[in-house]
């Protein structure tokens, strides 16, 4: 799962760079933002992965747009991944344990 995100993280830094100079001021303001609150939204995306059924992406690829690192990215996306499929997997062992 952290692999497709991953992908889908480098896709949206291609995006970044294939953006012309119109673009790049439109976000302006996004990045003002990243640079005041650096750790929020990957505490968000940790939360998102961890939490959400729908794909990651939806954060994954404005995040890499607004030029965040791919190691901290990567790292909240692996954990909150760990997190998600570890409960699931605990809830179906629990289901099929106890239809057995």
């Amino acid at each position: 799962m952290t692999l497709g995100d991953l992908v889908g993280f480098l896709l949206g830094a291609a995006g970044r760079r294939a953006l012309d100079g119109r673009e790049i001021q439109a976000l302006a303001g996004l990045e003002r933002l990243r640079e005041r609150h650096t750790k929020l939204p990957l505490i968000v995306l940790f939360v998102y992965a961890a939490a959400a059924p729908i794909p990651n992406e939806i954060l994954v690829i404005p995040m890499a747009l607004l030029g965040y690192p791919v190691l901290g990215v990567g790292s909240a996306l692996l954990a909150g991944n760990i997190i998600f499929n570890g409960f699931f997997a605990l809830l179906g062992i629990g289901f099929f344990g106890a239809i057995t």
